[in-house]
């Protein structure tokens, strides 16, 4: 008996220290800062408010983030410039993610495509151009391959879909979901998943071939995104599998002009696995493996990466190409 009181007062200790830590932590979290330059805007979904932002002349181009703990547009810090000097640039911050609207409760694979396909209809408009990374791909090809007029090419980078993230959601992601759903496991496990020590992990570890580019600034960054409020739902619902999105079926649909682009290393997927199943799929995409690049090689190699962009881009017809300036509600908007 003895020992059973010492342990639930262990247990009582162990659970108090973790919610004065949880507190301390999320008690005003420092704002995060939009790094990419240009002109911020907001737009208004029935799902909730996207951050983006805008920059350049040309074709619309939109560019749509990984989905990680913490991640958000800052992504594209090594190309949004770089490409406004040929393409009128969108970076979004997706739902959930970064300064965009974080709406309480589960997400789903729907709700995100759902997101992007409104922001898509009333901001760049039908026939952009897109660069999606990793799960967003996957989410930017569901769409394609149902709604052929919204993307006027792709280039896909590190996908998933196919081998990896590749079982929509079923039982036991919502199994795992309710799990980490209940309040101090939810608050015990995003704190780990969101500590500094975490972040720089899966960034040296899983996310770049080279770990020197990973600075203290770099994981400053992806640890203020990942505290604000209400940062907890999205992450969560992408660990417990809730965004996962199989493209199995959809891929061999696409009549967009598809690129493909792989970092060499990347530490949660084969690649050469993964280019021979997307290969099979999709015969006619381009690919391109990137040497010493990891999951971000548009950030570990911008000017190769900015060279494939460019050049697959400029070989669409120059219909899918028109040029695009700022419209009357953007100017409203910026």
């Amino acid at each position: 008996m003895k020992v059973s009181l010492k342990a639930l007062l262990g247990l009582g200790g162990a659970i108090a220290l973790q919610q004065a830590l949880h507190r301390r932590i999320w008690t005003e979290p420092d704002p995060l800062v939009s790094e990419l330059g240009g002109s911020e805007g907001w737009h208004e979904t029935p799902y909730g408010g996207l951050f983006y932002t805008v920059q350049g002349r040309g074709p619309s181009l939109l560019l749509l983030h990984g989905i990680h703990i913490g991640a958000g547009s800052f992504e594209w810090k090594s190309t949004f410039s770089a490409l406004s000097q040929r393409f009128r640039v969108y970076a979004v911050d997706l739902l959930g993610f970064g300064k965009s609207d974080k709406p309480e409760g589960a997400y789903s694979p729907e709700r995100m495509e759902a997101v992007i396909e409104d922001f898509v209809r009333h901001v760049p408009g039908c026939g952009t151009l897109v660069i999606a990374s990793s799960l967003s791909a996957a989410w930017s090809v569901h769409l394609a391959a149902y709604h052929p007029e919204l993307f006027g090419g792709m280039v896909l980078v590190n996908p998933t879909g196919i081998l990896t993230l590749a079982e929509d959601p079923g039982p036991a992601a919502y199994r795992r979901h309710r799990l980490t759903s209940a309040p101090i496991v939810r608050d015990a496990l995003y704190d780990a998943l969101a500590s500094r020590w975490s972040i720089t992990r899966y960034l040296t570890d899983r996310s770049y071939f080279n770990p020197r580019r990973v600075d203290d600034a770099m994981v400053r960054h992806y640890w203020t995104s990942a505290h604000q409020p209400g940062a907890q739902d999205a992450a969560l619902s992408f660990v417990s599998g809730l965004l996962s999105r199989s493209i199995r079926n959809e891929l061999p649909l696409l009549r967009t002009s598809l690129g493909i682009v792989w970092g060499e290393w990347n530490g949660y997927q084969d690649i050469a696995s993964e280019a021979a199943a997307f290969a099979q799929l999709a015969p006619r995409a381009l690919s391109r493996v990137l040497d010493a690049t990891g999951a971000l090689p548009h950030d570990e190699d911008a000017a190769a990466f900015n060279r494939f962009v460019l050049d697959f881009f400029e070989a669409i017809p120059a219909i899918a190409l028109a040029e695009t300036g700022t419209t009357e509600w953007e100017e409203h908007q910026l």
